[in-house]
């Protein structure tokens, strides 16, 4: 078991072996006694109990059996809809088990990453954190962020800037976390930073967000704020839950 700290919120990890989050989690452990403020714990087991009810809701090769305390979701294998994982959690985060089935083909340490960055992302939302799609760089203290649908080329345009000025520092390359504190917008990075796990413990106020798009010519202009509040919406991570909706902002 391992306990990390992002900001102001702990979380107690007990993962796979190899994971994509090795490289990262020592920038965040501590050493810390008592209960940290989450768990989740992830397991192969050799069968996955599936509930005798009926599930409530159906997704793509989901099946979800939410409760007024908690959730319960299996994921299916979307040729054969055999259950291969199961993942408990409770609202408030306290403990989550993500199990996986032993021995069936599937990159579990992949999947193993998409959960728990799921979980994360959930965790921080009921911290009043809002994650958005992009890319955040600090130079000189600051902090901007390029956003934009997968495959748009926020990456590439990170690299290219830390390639051209040595003073910047990337803080998460894929979904940095965003507060407003005392009325200042802030990013922080976490473990939780795309499979090239470029992210820093680190934390700025906000400069600018450059939302991106691909075009045969290169152009930056500033958008209307009803422009704003569109690529906002349509980048930014949006959960199911309801209590955790209301908390977006």
């Amino acid at each position: 078991m391992r306990r990390i700290k992002v900001h102001d919120f702990t979380i107690d990890l007990d993962l796979l072996a190899g994971g994509y989050l090795e490289e990262s989690i020592p920038n965040y452990e501590i050493k810390q006694e008592g209960l940290a403020d989450h768990c989740i714990q992830t397991k192969m087991v050799s069968s996955i109990d599936i509930p005798t009810t009926a599930p409530l809701i159906h997704e793509e090769n989901k099946w979800l059996y939410p409760s007024t305390h908690g959730e319960t979701i299996l994921s299916l294998d979307p040729k054969s809809k055999e259950v291969y994982a199961r993942v408990d959690y409770d609202f408030s985060y306290q403990k989550v088990e993500i199990q996986f089935l032993e021995d069936y083909p599937i990159n579990y340490l992949e999947m193993e990453y998409i959960w728990t960055g799921i979980i994360f992302l959930e965790i921080a939302l009921s911290h009043g954190y809002t994650a958005l799609h992009g890319s955040a760089i600090c130079y000189k203290g600051k902090a901007i962020i390029f956003s934009a649908p997968s495959g748009t080329g926020k990456s590439t345009q990170t690299h290219l800037w830390t390639s051209l000025c040595k003073e910047i520092t990337i803080i998460n390359d894929d979904k940095p976390l965003l507060r407003v504190e005392e009325g200042i917008p802030l990013v922080y990075g976490t473990p939780w930073s795309g499979k090239d796990v470029v992210n820093h413990n680190i934390s700025c106020p906000v400069l600018a967000i450059v939302f991106l798009r691909q075009e045969t010519t290169n152009q930056i202009y500033p958008l209307s704020n009803d422009q704003i509040v569109v690529e906002l919406i349509r980048n930014t991570y949006r959960p199911r839950q309801v209590h955790l909706m209301e908390s977006l902002h």
